[in-house]
Order: C-alpha cells, then sequence, then structure tokens
C-alpha cells in the first residue's frame, strides 16, 4: 500500500479548519445567548469548513494518484488490480455527476464505502468517545473535545465524521438482505439525485439494402433519490456508558442493525408516502399469487418456479436472490419429499440463494386471512439504495434521566429506487 505524506497545500486547509473550530466553539460556548448574527457566522463558518473538507479529500486523491503514477510500472499494475470489473463481470461500476463531472462510485455486494477514504483520513474520535464527550466533556481528552465542537451545531446534535459514517453504512449494507442480495449503494453527493430507469426494451430488425431502418423507441425514464431522513432512537444507561470497552462496537452494530431492518422494509414494503421510499412490492411488478384470493399454502418449489418463469417472460436476468421472512424459511425447510427425505431445490433454482429477514411481515391480509406472507425474487442489482455519507446524532438527557438512562437519537438519509420492474416478482398470499 503506497504511503505518503500531506501537500503544503493541504496542510495550508487543514490549519484553516482548526481555526474554523476555534472560532465556531466560541460561539457554541455561548449556548443559550446565540443570538441571529452568532447563527448566521456559524452557518457560514460550516459552509466554509464543508467547503474544505471536499477539497481536502479532493486534493488527496490527486496527490495518491500523482504518486502511484510515479511508481515504477509493475508497482502501479499491483497497486490498480483492485480497480476493475466487479463481481457481476461490470468494467467500471463508476457514475458521474454531470453538473461537476466528478465521478461516483456505486458499490456492488461485497464493496466498502470506508475503502474510498485515504488510510490518513481516519476519524479523529469514534463513537463511543463522542458518547462519553457529550455526556462528560471532562472525561476524554482534549483532541475527543475538539473533535466534538467541530460536528456540532448550535441546535445540539452531531455530525459523524465522513470515514466514521462510512463505516456503520457498511455494517448496514452487510446485514441489509436487499444489499446482500445484490442491491447497489449509491452515495448521494445532493440531496436530490436524478437517475435515467429504462422502462421499455428496444428492438432490432433486419433490412434490405438501401431500405429504412425500422423505428425503436424504448420508454426511458427518470428516478429522483431523494434524501429522506431515516432515524432511531437507542437507549443507554449511564454506568454502560461510562464503564463498557466496547462501546463503540455496540454502537455500531446497534445502529448498523436499525437501520438495516428499516431499509429492508421500505425498499420491499413501502408505501411511497409520508418521506417513505415506494418498495418493490407496491410497484407494478410480476406476482405468483398463491390460492383463490384467501392465500394458500407453498407447494414446495413449483411457486418459486412460476415466478421464475414470470421473469423469463419479462426477458429480465436471472434472479440473484429470493427474500422471505422466517416462518417461510422453517415450512419450506420441512418440506419432504415422497420418500420423507428433505425436499429438494429443482435445478433451475439450485443456486438461488435465499435470504431471511424478519423485515418480511407475515401477518398481511389476503381476502378473508391475515396470517399471509411474501416473498420477493429477482434481480436485486436492478435495485438502487441511496444514501448520503453522513450520520447525525443527539443526545436525549431528560428523557429518560428518571431512570438514570439517556437516549441516543440517530439519523441519516436515504432513499431506494427500482431501475427495472419487470426485474422482480412477488409470491403473495404465503400461508403455513
Amino acid at each position: 500500500m503506497l504511503v505518503m505524506s500531506e501537500s503544503k497545500e493541504v496542510r495550508s486547509m487543514r490549519q484553516r479548519r482548526g481555526e474554523i473550530v476555534d472560532q465556531a466553539r466560541e460561539i457554541t460556548n455561548k449556548g443559550a445567548n446565540i443570538s441571529a448574527a452568532d447563527q448566521k457566522k456559524f452557518d457560514a463558518l460550516m459552509a466554509e469548513s464543508d467547503q474544505l473538507a471536499a477539497a481536502i479529500k479532493r486534493a488527496n486523491g490527486v496527490d495518491i494518484l500523482d504518486a502511484e503514477l510515479s511508481q515504477p510500472l509493475n508497482n502501479r499494475r499491483a497497486g490498480l488490480e483492485q480497480i476493475g470489473p466487479d463481481e457481476h463481470g461490470d468494467p467500471d461500476n463508476v457514475w458521474v455527476n454531470t453538473k461537476t463531472g466528478e465521478r461516483i462510485n456505486v458499490l456492488a455486494k461485497g464493496q466498502s464505502l470506508a475503502a474510498q477514504f485515504p488510510a490518513h483520513a481516519a476519524p479523529r474520535a469514534n463513537l463511543g468517545d463522542v458518547v462519553r464527550a457529550m455526556l462528560n466533556p471532562a472525561s476524554v481528552g482534549p483532541d475527543i473535545r475538539a473533535a466534538l465542537i467541530e460536528g456540532s451545531g448550535p441546535g445540539g446534535g452531531y455530525t459523524v465524521d465522513d470515514s466514521l459514517s462510512a463505516t456503520i453504512i457498511d455494517r448496514m449494507r452487510a446485514r441489509a438482505s436487499v444489499t446482500r442480495a445484490g442491491a447497489l449503494t449509491v452515495n448521494m453527493p445532493t440531496a436530490d439525485v436524478k437517475i435515467a430507469r429504462l422502462n421499455g426494451d428496444p428492438s432490432a430488425s433486419w433490412r434490405g439494402e438501401a431500405s429504412l431502418v425500422n423505428e425503436s423507441t424504448p420508454a426511458f425514464g427518470q428516478i429522483t433519490l431523494r434524501a429522506n431522513s431515516l432515524a432511531t432512537i437507542i437507549k443507554l444507561s449511564r454506568e454502560l456508558a461510562e464503564d463498557s470497552m466496547n462501546l463503540d462496537v455496540a454502537l455500531r452494530n446497534a445502529i448498523a442493525k436499525a437501520f438495516a431492518l428499516e431499509v429492508d422494509r421500505a425498499a420491499m414494503f413501502g408505501v411511497g408516502a409520508a418521506a417513505e421510499p415506494l418498495g418493490v412490492v407496491n410497484r407494478a411488478i410480476n406476482e405468483v399469487e398463491l390460492g383463490s384470493g384467501d392465500g394458500g399454502q407453498l407447494t414446495g418449489y413449483d411457486d418459486f418456479l412460476d415466478g421464475l418463469f414470470e421473469l423469463r417472460a419479462d426477458n429480465a436476468a436471472e434472479p440473484t436472490a429470493a427474500i422471505l421472512s422466517p416462518r417461510t424459511a422453517k415450512t419450506l425447510d420441512k418440506k419432504k419429499d415422497g420418500q420423507g427425505l428433505p425436499l429438494i431445490k429443482p435445478p433451475a433454482i439450485a443456486n438461488l440463494p435465499m435470504m431471511i429477514t424478519t423485515s418480511v411481515p407475515d401477518n398481511s391480509t389476503v381476502g378473508i386471512n391475515s396470517d399471509c406472507s411474501t416473498i420477493v425474487m429477482g434481480d436485486f442489482r436492478e435495485m438502487i439504495i441511496g444514501v448520503r455519507s453522513e450520520l447525525r446524532i443527539e443526545l436525549l438527557k431528560e428523557r429518560y434521566a428518571d431512570n438514570l438512562m439517556f437516549g441516543l437519537l440517530c439519523w441519516m438519509r436515504a432513499d431506494v429506487a427500482v431501475m427495472h420492474d419487470e426485474s422482480f416478482c412477488k409470491i403473495t398470499g404465503v400461508r403455513v
């Protein structure tokens, strides 16, 4: 791995950010006495800090690239082997910001958002340190207090460092069934991101010499990823926060798990209202309905084969996974063949991964029955999870103070989009 020192320009920008922190600290120390002029100055300081952070990130990227290109060819080749086709064979899974020309990496399954940050851009404080500093600033060192002030706003709350946020987002992606099934993750550079989708496939035809080419007009559409707020509250005792050696890891896991379950639910079953994304089940996708309007039991794996047929009939790619509830998974696991042996998946779906999550409900109403579940199968590479690489936390001291506990309000911004509805199929009305 290439290790290098920062340029004079970057050091100068970091020094200016340090001055901004000092000025911001003077404002936040006023507490409730912050005036409108203070608020305006603070906002301007934070805007300048954000611009400097972006400039530092760009400069570091250029410096690293220049240093790599100065290495011997064999060294460069070794370092660049990590950049290339992803696991699905895409030559470069990279998008471009049409306004700035900036390359935006789109993460496939198994790829890391945190890996995009340079090694020297490690966070100044971990999440456990930040929480302890919010509870009792005197319990941490000056570097942690400075990091807390730098990420704080006058109205309270703390913006977690980008590289630390990225590790939490990576943990969320590793837990979410839709991303494990193949859904792509795009780091949204702005609150609204527009992406193109193909609503209908083009067609080709043979032509004779000097004859006209038959027109084919694919239906192109546009999707807007909008960074909506996704929040959770985690309750902690003061003793746990002050004494636990693994507080940082425990907090990151708890936040990632909460966000992963909700991203799963919204990506599949979101209703598309009140800032909630429209889930794939509520889109115009293929459907295999069990029973005669009131749901029914799975007939082994035949219903999966019916779903596979629907996908193939729409010329969709082979499904990357099927996502189902634990109850449905248990029902399938207990299925037996004519000799009383566990039922084996037929060859057509023998390699189809079955993802299990409690985000799939077992209490949907179909006809007269309210104990039905759903199975979602398809090419999940046609699903996009948009995330803003920032996480904010706020301490809720008074809300649980009577039990010597406090709440940690955590929120991030994200959205979900589907590129190709025909690539998905739902099996509905699944009963035990």
